[in-house]
């Protein structure tokens, strides 16, 4: 046999050893991108069904509070009910839980209420926002009226403050400012301002919480004021609350025969209070505005029994 057919038939075996081999490295290779690419999608697969079930457990945390929040407000509602049931006279009550920024409100009537001297922390504020648009602090001449109006509930103080910061109209702005809906300054007394319960938590919660209204300064200033009323008077929003809880709040008091409303030509009582609570795991807002009681120490025993429930459906 021709020594160069030997040489051809090696070359053509050596052919078929390197197309083999080739087939083989090419046939590895797909099938090592095809397990990698199928490894990529179940890692997506199980990334995707990771995150969804961390959606889905936010959404249903988001859920379960949103769901608590709402029984204890409705537990609130309902225990305020109950507890004015049978009572003489007319309630508006609201409350403000910055645990949860939830605000509960109850009324037994659709009407607004003479504000009597709560007013006085309107007052107070206005005075010094009037004093901030200055580029002042309060000066000592109405440091001195704002103590005697926030913690004797001297009306004399009241009204000259009441005077100097502009009188109904400039209140009206101040009310504007805060975004109260319903409140409207009395044109001819400040006691007989029409305010409702939810509005008053709007003025509390200016100074009970940071805001963009009042500098730090100027809360501290009414903070200390209201946390300085004196002892005949820290009734009101305080029933029921433990001793060593913080309060600042602020009462109101008139006869009825002195208002324009309904029980004008009887001798029933307004009597309202309206207060910061915070201690013990709770903070919150509350105002309690009442009318048509048989005497001044009836609301306030109307609204020591509202207090009490609050603090005991908020701290539980």
């Amino acid at each position: 046999m021709p020594i160069s057919y030997i040489f051809r038939r090696q070359g053509y075996k050596k052919a078929r050893i390197v197309v083999c081999l080739t087939l083989l490295v090419v046939g590895f290779l797909i099938w090592h991108i095809g397990v990698d690419q199928s490894d990529g999608v179940a890692l997506a697969k199980v990334k995707t069904n990771t995150t969804d079930l961390a959606a889905a457990s936010t959404t249903s945390s988001a859920s379960a509070t949103s769901a608590n929040t709402q029984a204890v407000s409705t537990q609130l509602k309902n225990d305020w009910i109950n507890t004015i049931s049978g009572r003489q006279g007319d309630v508006d009550i609201a409350v403000y839980d910055s645990a949860n920024g939830q605000t509960t409100h109850y009324s037994n009537v659709n009407e607004t209420f003479n504000t009597a001297s709560i007013v006085k922390l309107s007052i107070l504020e206005e005075v010094l926002l009037k004093d901030q648009s200055l580029g002042q602090t309060i000066t000592a001449d109405e440091s001195a009226e704002a103590a005697r109006m926030i913690e004797n509930s001297d009306n004399d103080a009241a009204t000259d403050l009441w005077n100097d910061v502009g009188e109904a109209s400039a209140m009206d702005s101040f009310f504007t400012q805060v975004g109260t809906n319903s409140t409207v300054a009395g044109a001819d007394a400040w006691g007989l301002t029409q305010t409702t319960a939810l509005d008053q938590l709007k003025i509390l919660n200016v100074i009970a919480y940071p805001s963009t209204l009042l500098t730090s300064s100027s809360t501290t200033t009414v903070n200390e004021l209201l946390d300085q009323v004196e002892a005949d008077q820290k009734w009101g929003v305080s029933g029921g609350v433990p001793s060593g809880v913080a309060i600042e709040l602020k009462d109101g008091w008139l006869s009825d025969s002195d208002t324009n409303d309904q029980y004008s030509g009887t001798n029933d009582w307004t009597v309202n209070s309206i207060g910061h609570v915070h201690g013990d795991g709770v903070d919150y807002t509350i105002s309690v505005l009442t009318e048509g009681n048989p005497s001044e120490q009836y609301g306030i025993d109307t609204i020591e029994n509202l207090s009490g429930v609050t603090w005991s459906d908020l701290s539980t």
